[in-house]
């Protein structure tokens, strides 16, 4: 078995993020078009195609017109998703070739204890941590279409979100404890220098916390 067989076979994460990242950008996307055409729409609600956008925007007969707008928790999520998406364009910056969504150590890898990876070993992962919570704050907060357009008030719809939400905490959790399986391989494969990183950069993810 090959050095990176070895370390994808021990991946806690190996299995979830065959399809989790598709399917996240699905679900995104869908929210995000939904949210666009419910705010284009009633810019001008009273035309006939205003009207039925509107209306296919809403779930179960919802009392109240569908108003989607950006509350402070709204651009509190998207700031954490920007500020998340970037940190992660930093780090793949930095590893170049040797960033894998996969838990491997490629030949001719070299340990990378520069940039993000000087304040935090696993930034990247601060970067998903960061992406996921605000994704889940955007989609579900006041002024989201998810909140507004009547969804919640059927039980699928309240199930269907909890388990969306369940979903985005475990993969923040697979994200926690993958680190630990990362630096085993890290360890394996540069040892004693690996050993003065660490030394050097306690933290895994959260500086002070983590």
């Amino acid at each position: 078995m090959t050095a990176t067989a070895r370390f994808e076979a021990r991946d806690p994460a190996r299995n979830v993020i065959r399809w989790f990242p598709r399917a996240c950008k699905a679900i995104v996307w869908t929210i995000v078009l939904c949210e666009i055409a419910a705010i284009l729409a009633s810019w001008n609600a009273s035309t006939p195609v205003s009207k039925l956008t509107l209306s296919l925007l809403t779930f179960g007969g919802h009392p109240t017109p569908l108003k989607v707008y950006m509350s402070p928790a709204f651009l509190a999520g998207w700031a954490m998703v920007i500020s998340g998406t970037l940190l992660r364009d930093v780090c793949y910056r930095y590893l170049g070739d040797q960033f894998t969504v996969a838990l491997s150590i490629a030949e001719g890898h070299k340990l990378v204890t520069e940039g993000p990876y000087s304040i935090v070993r696993h930034p990247s992962y601060t970067a998903w941590i960061i992406v996921s919570t605000g994704l889940v704050i955007t989609e579900t907060c006041r002024g989201s279409w998810v909140a507004q357009c009547g969804i919640l008030d059927s039980s699928v719809g309240k199930i269907g979100v909890v388990v969306y939400v369940i979903l985005h905490m475990r993969i923040c959790i697979i994200a926690v404890h993958r680190t630990a399986e990362e630096d085993k391989a890290l360890r394996e494969t540069f040892g004693e220098e690996w050993v003065r990183w660490a030394k050097r950069t306690p933290y895994l993810i959260c500086p002070g916390l983590y």
